[in-house]
């Protein structure tokens, strides 16, 4: 929370930009030649690196999903082998509700997305130890809520769904959640 902390309207307080948020790196921040109020951002511990690649992947995966979901125009190829029917059979009626189940899924899982993202490039680089669980806790989740209804449709149907896709990131928020935290107990965040 340093870097919201290190807001102010007073005459002298350091300024912090846009640029200084989008590059800072893992952990912890030190000012530069002591001239320039600007503190410029210093990487300690790999293990940082690694977890806060994982989870940009992760975030990446979300992304992915969303976009699919939500600018599809039909259902998914596993969708038409789960109800034995094509596109074209199915009631107009219902393609406009599969539509819009398909676009809030879509939806939601952009903005858990984009919620990640927001806890990983500002309070997860500057060392806040509630973002080494926020973080994960979104992954986690919207990962673990596609992979229920997807395992569910691959056990009761001849369908196969790409299910490699939500367990990749279960597999690396897990990954970077034991690496944030064995480097968050050696540096103390």
């Amino acid at each position: 929370m340093r870097f919201f902390s290190s807001l102010s309207l007073e005459k002298n307080a350091p300024s912090v930009g846009l640029s200084d948020v989008l590059g800072m790196s893992a952990v912890s921040l030190k000012k530069t030649n002591g001239s320039s109020n600007r503190r410029k951002p210093t990487v300690k511990n790999f293990k940082l690196k690694v977890a806060f690649g994982c989870y940009f992947l992760a975030g990446l995966l979300l992304i992915g999903f969303g976009v699919v979901y939500l600018f599809r125009q039909e259902f998914m190829p596993y969708h038409s082998v789960a109800v034995g029917l094509t596109w074209a059979d199915v009631p107009p009626s219902l393609q406009i509700l599969i539509l819009a189940l398909m676009k809030a899924v879509g939806g939601t899982t952009i903005a858990v997305a984009v919620a990640l993202y927001i806890v990983l490039l500002v309070p997860f680089r500057e060392g806040a130890r509630w973002a080494l669980w926020a973080v994960p806790t979104l992954g986690l989740v919207e990962s673990a809520a596609a992979f229920y209804p997807m395992s569910y449709v691959a056990l009761n149907t001849t369908a196969s769904p790409p299910l490699w896709a939500p367990a990749t990131g279960v597999l690396l928020n897990v990954v970077a959640l034991v690496l944030s935290l064995s480097a968050s107990k050696k540096t103390g965040v």
